[in-house]
């Protein structure tokens, strides 16, 4: 997800090209597993949410320590806008109807640290489930 994120403007096919060589290289994957990944991989650049998703100044993998327990934090993938950030948080589960409470506290903690941040901007999070290519705005 960082290269595509990162590399969201470039064409899709290269994406694809890209995504393709990544997956084959990982050898902890089975062929069918490899296929799925492609396949999730190939859904979500043809989405029409995927050029909203990365609109924006681009930033993945993002540490920061947690304001209140001093911890270290990986924002898995921080989109900075005019007016706002969004911050999104990948899940490989498909929990889509009922987000876990220990989800949300990730979340609301991610929201707490980037607020300090950019206080001038309002602060979104969201959830990208892998699974089904759906993106839950939570906050």
């Amino acid at each position: 997800m960082e290269i595509i994120g990162k590399n969201h403007q470039a064409k899709k096919a290269w994406l694809l090209e890209i995504a393709q060589k990544i997956i084959t290289k990982e050898p902890f994957l089975d062929e069918k597993s490899r296929k799925i990944i492609f396949e999730e991989i190939s859904l979500l650049l043809r989405s029409e949410g995927f050029l909203e998703l990365f609109d924006g100044k681009i930033y993945c993998e993002v540490e920061l320590k947690d304001s209140k327990h001093n911890r270290l934090q990986r924002i898995d993938l921080l989109i900075e806008k005019d007016k706002e950030v969004i911050i999104i948080d990948y899940k490989s589960d498909d929990n889509t109807k009922e987000i876990p409470q220990i989800y949300l506290e990730q979340l609301r903690s991610y929201k707490s640290s980037v607020q300090l941040i950019y206080p001038q901007k309002q602060i979104k999070t969201a959830i990208f489930w892998l699974k089904n290519l759906k993106l839950n705005i939570v906050e």
